[in-house]
């Protein structure tokens, strides 16, 4: 078997998010038989000033191609585990499926135009400090409006199919409302390898 060919059957996971370093900005890359996912894309918010925290966010996305991205799996909707999701679409990619448990649209729908809100305020408070105009929001309601409608929910406790290369189930995770744990079932030739993916546990 030639290299490139090994390569796209490997299944690799990275942790590319604040939580790699830190507690927020939940982030990891799955990359699959030439095709890769995120699970979750949350805001982080760590550090000690609003300018920090901003570059810190650009700095995460830097590292997301989003055109490659098809899907976002979401554990739960806490800002630190889904805020920068809409900045996906602002940047490119208009076709990408966010997977959610059966109620977080809802939930989803708030989060995100409140974010928008705070990250627009927050930009024109850094303008004006610094008299410029070259800080500008990661997302605004249009991609929280385009994001909205890609959604999927799926029933919580059933394994669902995806794609023909994709299961998934959700297990409640008992942190907030709609928080699961998530299993995902990679399907390539007899074999199917499963991650989980704990997102954050409740008591």
């Amino acid at each position: 078997m030639d290299t490139i060919a090994k390569k796209k059957r490997e299944v690799q996971i990275d942790v590319i998010g604040g939580n790699a370093e830190g507690v927020t900005g939940s982030c990891s890359k799955i990359s699959f038989f030439g095709r890769t996912a995120l699970f979750e894309l949350g805001m982080i918010q760590d550090n000690n000033t609003i300018l920090e925290n901003y570059r810190a966010n650009s700095q995460l996305l830097s590292k997301i191609k989003p055109k490659e991205i098809e899907f976002v799996f979401i554990g739960h909707c806490h800002c630190d585990h889904i805020g920068l999701i809409p900045a996906l679409y602002a940047r490119g990619n208009k076709d990408i499926k966010i997977i959610v448990p059966k109620g977080s649209t809802c939930i989803l729908k708030e989060m995100w135009l409140d974010s928008a809100y705070i990250n627009q305020r927050d930009c024109d408070q850094l303008n004006s400090k610094f008299n410029t105009t070259s800080y500008t929001p990661l997302y605004t309601n249009d991609e929280v409006n385009m994001a909205l409608s890609h959604i999927i929910e799926i029933d919580v406790g059933n394994i669902v199919e995806i794609d023909k290369e994709i299961n998934i189930r959700y297990i409640p995770a008992g942190h907030v409302l709609c928080s699961c744990q998530m299993e995902l079932f990679i399907k390539g030739g007899s074999h199917t390898r499963k991650i989980l993916f704990t997102s954050d546990l409740g008591n």
